[in-house]
């Protein structure tokens, strides 16, 4: 992928080719992945290619083929007006004890920021969640990996990993392999663990978190039958019993899965990354129409907010009486002062608890504006009282 405006190559093929399906076998618990150190490279197995829309808005390709397990199809989405490109996904998958990745190595060697709840951090190598994206750049440029749902990613080396999914069974067939590698090294962990509890430290799993995949597996298989209150030995029993049972922890079947690149310049406040993510999360909605008579103008907003970096979340009737409530929130670590513009003559408005049961300041207002300020990370929310007369 080469950006033109940049004038640079976005990715380096050398490492992993883009948007490469990695299939790793994984003989973790339902929480906690266990790395055996096999993999499955896209390379040993062969696709078709094709070149199945070419219009002046888009273009978008094909590839359809094997891999480890599974069968997939994917589809690269390349737009003539906007820089991003999208990704979908298809997998028929067969197989259990696998972690399903796809992987992408940018060109640009940087940090990586995730996005988090109403907010935005950086972050060490290492298997971390995201909202809607992360991104790796140094400041100059960088290149971001939007999802849509799927929120586990793990950068490591400069590589950037998006999982997909994780199949897991109770008795997967590379876990005796994987305990009989590292017995000695688990029974030292074992033997530390036991020390700590001596000396009364009731931290008996921390020297055995490397190995914290290997327990509580029993989940993983079909399950015993619903119970109320708790669980009872047997309960953790029974599911022993039916390991060989298909299981929706083996994740078998159809999935399908999208997500983007957007390669841009600057940091992820100078491409707006927190709105890019929304806006692949939500996006806009057309629906052809007859033509016909109405009050609307030819253009016409419900609500505009004037700064980019503020986006709304929430607009809907308050919990109490017949005010409206907006909740918004600002995504680049800045103070902000904003105008709101609302379709409808504001009476009055303020600004309340989250809860909307505790009001902080009263806003100005005139007509269909109101005017505020928002910190840094600041999750607004604002109470509407309107002349509906």
């Amino acid at each position: 992928i080469y950006d033109k405006k940049a004038n640079c190559e976005v990715l380096d093929t050398t490492k992993f080719l883009g948007n490469e399906v990695l299939v790793e076998e994984d003989v973790g618990n339902l929480w906690t992945v266990q790395k055996t150190g096999k993999v499955f490279r896209q390379k040993k197995y062969p696709v078709e290619i094709e070149l199945v829309e070419e219009g002046p808005l888009r273009q978008v390709l094909k590839i359809k083929g094997r891999h480890h397990q599974m069968e997939k199809v994917q589809r690269i989405i390349l737009y003539s007006d906007l820089p991003r490109i999208d990704f979908e996904t298809k997998i028929n998958f067969k197989g259990k004890d696998k972690r399903v990745r796809v992987m992408f190595a940018p060109q640009v060697k940087g940090k990586a920021v995730y996005e988090t709840p109403y907010c935005a951090q950086e972050r060490k190598d290492g298997h971390w969640c995201a909202i809607n994206f992360v991104d790796i750049s140094n400041g100059k440029y960088g290149l971001a990996l939007l999802n849509t749902g799927n929120p586990g990613y793990e950068v490591k080396d400069n590589i950037i990993g998006l999982t997909l999914f994780r199949s897991v069974s109770l008795f997967a067939p590379g876990l005796l392999k994987f305990i009989f590698k590292n017995f000695f090294d688990l029974i030292k962990k074992v033997r530390q663990g036991v020390g700590l509890q001596i000396k009364g430290l009731n931290v008996l799993e921390y020297p055995l978190y490397p190995y914290h995949g290997l327990m509580l597996r029993e989940w993983a298989s079909a399950g015993g039958p619903p119970v109320e209150g708790g669980w009872t030995i047997l309960d953790h029993f029974i599911p022993v019993l039916k390991f060989w049972q298909k299981s929706d922890a083996w994740e078998q079947g159809e999935h399908y899965f999208r997500y983007s690149l957007y390669p841009h310049q600057g940091d992820f406040r100078k491409a707006n990354l927190p709105r890019r993510g929304y806006e692949i999360n939500n996006p806009l909605l057309s629906e052809f129409c007859e033509t016909h008579s109405g009050d609307l103008p030819r253009e016409f907003s419900f609500l505009e907010l004037d700064e980019e970096n503020l986006i709304l979340s929430v607009l809907k009737k308050a919990e109490k009486g017949e005010r409206l409530t907006l909740r918004i929130y600002e995504t680049q670590g800045r103070e902000t002062n904003f105008n709101l513009k609302f379709f409808k003559e504001i009476k009055s408005a303020e600004k309340t608890s989250l809860t909307e049961d505790e009001v902080y300041t009263q806003l100005t207002s005139q007509e269909g504006n109101l005017r505020g300020e928002i910190s840094k990370w600041e999750v607004a929310t604002l109470s509407l009282n309107l002349i509906t007369a």
